[in-house]
């Protein structure tokens, strides 16, 4: 999670707040925006920038108390009869944190939108066209995100003839849970590939770790669902041994609220994560106690030396384990299963390992003492 001190969370509050104030037609500020603007959260001189205790005479609202990805929804700011705002910034935060998210899409007369955390996620008022309005409205896009979690709006004004900023805080807006369409493991070994790591012929919702893999063009489409709501992934290794390894995941980044995909390259046990992420994800879910993703992936990614081509032969790696605000922390199994051979993904197979079976973890061990002292031998 992203955090920002109270100097930070003032200086994003009172430029956005200006902007929506001031009327329609601006054009935007470069971004990012001036460290002074998101620092201090302060539009010019505007003398004592102190807190306004009392109660409200503002009110910043919503359209809506749901949303979806990509919807745009309408935020006011009001003023009681005789109220004027001379000074504001808007910004919509994920609930709970100081992350900024979302875009502005209107702009206000003598107002900007500047960037933050991310490009036109705060609209402030322009130093020194400060036109004082008593009704505000504006457009916010949500992001396009599978799931971003639920927001609020901050504004921080200043009235006409106070010196003080008064904070405002909109009411929790909902994202609607995206739609997610059951991963169907009855067509593993004809339609898709498929790994089962439970009861045999178990599913996506009891498998202790199912993922299943098809080809569409040129690109490879994932499945993954495992008894955890922390996360769940699958590696391409050369060696079985988790040691310079493609890993694609899914993980929990806000107890439930948002999963987010993420590409890791696993050098030495420490998985590192990839600024250039080949992952277009196609829906997440996480419910009872259970994670569940899709995504897709180009079978060869270029200028990318950590993206393997899939079209090779590799050994699968299955892993799930918990996650700590959005990081992922050990995988659950001490040793994580793999493909016991190379695998490409043309091929359609239906790999099921019984985890009760006491052969299964056998085998898995005499795997890896294998594998350990071939590379020991090889020193």
């Amino acid at each position: 999670m992203r955090m920002y001190t109270p100097g930070m969370l003032l200086s994003l509050w009172v430029p956005a707040l200006a902007a929506t104030f001031l009327g329609v037609g601006a054009t935007s500020l470069p971004t990012p925006a001036p460290k002074k603007v998101c620092t201090s959260l302060r539009v010019g001189s505007a003398g004592r920038t102190g807190k306004d205790t009392r109660p409200p005479l503002i009110q910043l609202s919503t359209s809506v108390d749901k949303f979806s990805p990509g919807q745009n929804i309408t935020v006011s700011l009001n003023g009681r009869p005789g109220v004027q705002v001379q000074r504001f910034a808007v910004q919509a935060r994920e609930v709970n944190s100081f992350y900024s998210v979302g875009t502005f899409v209107n702009q206000p007369t003598a107002a900007q939108t500047i960037g933050c955390s991310h490009q036109n996620d705060t609209i402030v008022g322009i130093p020194g066209n400060a036109t004082a309005t008593t009704n505000l409205t504006l457009t916010w896009a949500a992001p396009n995100d599978t799931d971003i979690g639920d927001v609020e709006f901050i504004a921080n004004v200043r009235q006409v003839g106070e010196k003080n900023w008064a904070s405002l805080k909109s009411r929790q807006v909902r994202q609607l849970a995206p739609d997610f369409s059951p991963i169907n493991m009855t067509e593993c070994g004809t339609v898709k590939g498929c790994f089962r790591y439970g009861k045999k012929d178990c599913t996506a919702e009891t498998c202790t770790y199912a993922m299943s893999y098809r080809i569409e063009g040129d690109n490879a489409i994932f499945e993954l669902a495992a008894d955890t709501d922390g996360w769940v992934a699958v590696g391409f290794s050369s060696d079985r041994m988790m040691n310079g390894d493609d890993v694609l995941a899914c993980v929990n980044a806000r107890k439930g609220r948002r999963v987010v995909y993420r590409h890791y390259y696993n050098n030495h046990h420490r998985p590192a994560l990839q600024d250039n992420n080949p992952i277009i994800g196609n829906g997440a879910m996480v419910k009872d106690g259970r994670i569940y993703c899709r995504f897709t992936r180009p079978r060869k990614v270029d200028n990318d030396n950590y993206s393997v081509d899939l079209d090779a032969t590799w050994f699968f790696l299955y892993a799930w384990g918990p996650a700590s605000e959005g990081n992922m922390m050990r995988h659950t199994l001490e040793s994580p299963p793999t493909s016991y051979r190379k695998v490409v993904i043309t091929l359609k197979v239906d790999d099921q390992r019984d985890s009760s079976d006491p052969t299964t973890t056998v085998n898995m061990l005499l795997l890896c003492s294998t594998v350990l002292l071939s590379q020991f031998l090889q020193q």
